[in-house]
């Protein structure tokens, strides 16, 4: 049998493709210092810092007990951490960490992986494509265009975004470029992979944005004339996304079942080309116009793929509410396939105008060169951000101050908390005390993922009352509830929350808190100041000065009324059960129903209740009372996973919180999966053997797949 002899002309086109991508890597490399990487220190700076907490969560109390998500009382009241976020990085983390490397290394590499992932991913994307040399290199190249410009600092994708905390975005289109690129080249060649399905799993279950572009960018291989082919090719893509979504079953489904439980944050935003994309973006949009018109024109099946992938990110982001994403998070992507265009576009001009591969590998290199330099000329405040966050909270000049104040917060009773102040970024972010979980395993309110809990508007609001400005308000209602400064409103929105400690830093806060009988100053820390609240136990538990409301509200109405209940400070005193309806049961412990707010019944309790014993755990609150029989309401955010070991049936009660009518003196709750939790474990199991079974019979199932087309 005689050997097929390697093509001279590959070899060189793949060493010119590796000379150029060392050189990618030796860029970014530049930026992100190894020496920085690796130093053993914490990332600070923007939302990134926040996430820290999540990172040692995932690799301390979820993975170690066979979870990939649960419950954390460290923020937002508690809340179920990864049920509605994306667990992939912060995995990646936990896995690094149980090799030896140190979980704040591991997050900084994981962090900065997607960086250098886009690239290669863009590289071998074009290669599956069936682009030929250099349009591939290019893309690579390219990429550094799209991670390095500077006006787009939160959308997702590049590197402000990344440093900001978006880094589970890039990394999802790092996976999502991958699987478009492959499920074109085995969609044209009708040859079925695990790998589309894995691809596609990777990037749903580390975002939601690139996983709907993925998703209905193989809608382009159901447009087509020919019947037989669209009926094949949607067996094809049935067989892919089933197998993808069985995988992701166990997560997804209980996330979609309790949707409800979460919060709208952000709203669609209107067009402002100006301040999105570069001035030198016209250049790619002229040049991504030339290679769609040669696309459509020669019946280039891959370049009209790109093209038709460019308009998805279009009309997504003129149907972002529809796609339950705020519209500018598409906007990164829309930009990405402009400049993978642009690459092909370049790749078609070139060897119009060069006829020898020596002249065409030398142009390559040379228009690399200037890539290269188009991404270098547009660099302004990156290098001194990603010096920033990698440095770490420890090499900050307040360090000491920050370690002082979590030495002081370290073993305290009930929740902590702070008002948002600029100031507090001289320790590495804004919002560092988000962080009072991680460095001092204190609760606090506070914290990324606002989407993530029902609780997050009246943590919102209550922040507002007790600073000089507000950040972004979750939407309730189709609106975002904000409020000004407002101490007594605040002091009373505070003991609600059990917040025990308060870091203060607006002077007219701290001399409201001095001038307060009920506050005592424990600690100056320079502009920080620390008090106690005096008047609160810490306890998460109480029973209520008044018998709660049942009022009829159905779960959609529920987050509006909770709002006007707490924004109207003369009823927090009155509790609210709210639900669509009540039961026998029900009626046997509520002394009135209403129908609206203002017919709320005044009616006291009049016993001496006392709580003892109380723990708080990740997944278990327990307590005792002298008062069973009697509303005991628990501070932690309401979700139907937590169910009482005594069978009692747990309530949401005004603002989100639980409530319980013990039937014993000794109460406990835990924090248990539901059927859907089941149901989704039971699916993911099936598509675990499903795969298994299409890797042992796949040449029966290539057959199957092949037999679906025609011949």
């Amino acid at each position: 049998m005689v050997s097929k002899k390697r093509n001279p002309f590959e070899i060189k086109e793949f060493h010119i493709d590796i000379l150029i991508l060392i050189a990618i890597f030796v860029f970014l490399l530049y930026y992100y210092k190894p020496e920085l990487l690796l130093s053993n220190t914490t990332t600070t700076g923007g939302d990134t810092a926040s996430d820290n907490y999540l990172a040692k969560f995932m690799a301390e109390e979820l993975l170690p007990h066979g979870k990939i998500f649960g419950w954390s009382p460290g923020r937002w009241a508690g809340f179920p951490i990864f049920q509605f976020q994306f667990p992939l990085p912060y995995i990646f983390m936990a896995l690094l960490s149980y090799i030896g490397i140190p979980i704040v290394i591991a997050f900084k590499l994981i962090t900065a992986m997607p960086n250098f992932l886009i690239p290669v991913s863009a590289y071998m994307a074009m290669r599956w494509f069936g682009f030929k040399f250099p349009a591939p290199i290019f893309s690579a190249a390219l990429s550094l265009i799209f991670l390095f410009q500077e006006k787009n600092n939160v959308f997702g994708g590049n590197i402000p975004s990344n440093l900001a905390g978006e880094f589970s975005y890039a990394l999802s289109m790092g996976f999502m470029i991958l699987f478009l690129g492959f499920l074109f080249k085995k969609t044209e060649e009708k040859k079925f992979s695990l790998w589309l399905p894995v691809f596609y799993f990777l990037t749903f279950f580390s975002h939601l944005v690139t996983a709907i572009i993925g998703g209905l960018s193989s809608i382009f291989f159901l447009l087509h004339k020919n019947r037989k082919e669209i009926f094949g090719n949607f067996k094809f893509l049935l067989l892919i996304f089933g197998i993808a979504f069985a995988l992701l079953a166990f997560w997804l489904l209980p996330l979609l079942s309790n949707l409800e439980y979460t919060t709208k944050y952000g709203r669609d935003w209107g067009i402002n080309l100006d301040a999105w994309y570069p001035k030198e973006a016209v250049i790619f949009v002229l040049l991504s116009i030339y290679a769609l018109a040669r696309g459509v024109v020669n019946r280039d099946r891959k370049i009209v793929f790109l093209g038709f992938c460019l308009l998805t990110t279009i009309f997504a982001f003129f149907n972002g509410e529809l796609l339950f994403n705020v519209n500018v998070r598409f906007i990164p992507l829309t930009y990405f396939f402009i400049l993978m265009l642009s690459a092909a576009a370049l790749a078609d001009i070139m060897p119009r105008l060069i006829k020898t591969f020596p002249a065409l590998a030398l142009s390559a290199i040379l228009i690399s060169a200037i890539i290269f330099y188009g991404a270098y000329k547009e660099i302004g405040y990156i290098p001194g951000w990603i010096k920033w966050n990698y440095e770490g909270s420890e090499n900050k000049a307040d360090w000491p101050t920050f370690q002082k104040i979590n030495n002081l917060l370290k073993g305290t009773d009930g929740r902590g908390y702070v008002d948002l102040a600029d100031i507090n970024n001289r320790l590495g972010t804004p919002r560092a005390f988000e962080s009072m979980p991680y460095w001092t395993g204190r609760n606090t309110l506070e914290g990324v993922y606002a989407q993530a809990t029902i609780t997050s508007p009246f943590i919102s609001y209550t922040q507002c009352e007790i600073s000089h400005h507000c950040a972004g308000i979750p939407t309730i209602g189709g609106k975002e509830h904000t409020t000004a400064y407002n101490f007594t409103a605040g002091l009373m929105h505070l003991k609600m929350l059990n917040v025990k400690y308060l870091v203060a830093t607006y002077n007219q806060l701290q001399s409201d808190l001095g001038n307060s009988s009920e506050w005592e100053n424990i600690g100056d820390f320079n502009e920080w100041k620390v008090f106690k609240l005096n008047s609160i136990s810490g306890s998460y538990v109480s029973v209520p000065a008044f018998e709660p409301n049942f009022m009829f509200s159905k779960k959609e109405d529920r987050k509006v009324r909770s709002l006007e209940w707490w924004m109207n400070t003369s009823m927090l005193e009155f509790p609210v059960v709210m639900d669509k309806e009540i039961s026998a049961y029900d009626k046997e412990k509520f002394v009135a129903e209403i129908s609206d707010l203002s017919e709320i019944k005044k009616i006291p309790i009049e016993s001496t209740c006392a709580i003892s014993d109380e723990k708080i755990l990740n997944e278990e609150i327990s307590f005792t009372t002298n008062c069973a029989g009697k509303p005991h309401i628990i501070a932690v955010s309401y979700f139907p996973n937590w169910q009482s070991a005594g069978g009692e049936k747990i309530y949401y009660v005004s603002p989100s919180f639980m409530l319980i009518f013990p039937k014993t003196e000794n109460v406990k709750i835990r924090f248990y999966p539901m059927s859907v939790n089941y149901a989704g474990f039971g699916m993911t199991l099936v598509g675990v053997l499903a795969t298994i079974s299409v890797w042992m019979k796949r040449k029966s199932v290539e057959k199957f797949i092949y037999g679906l087309y025609p011949s």
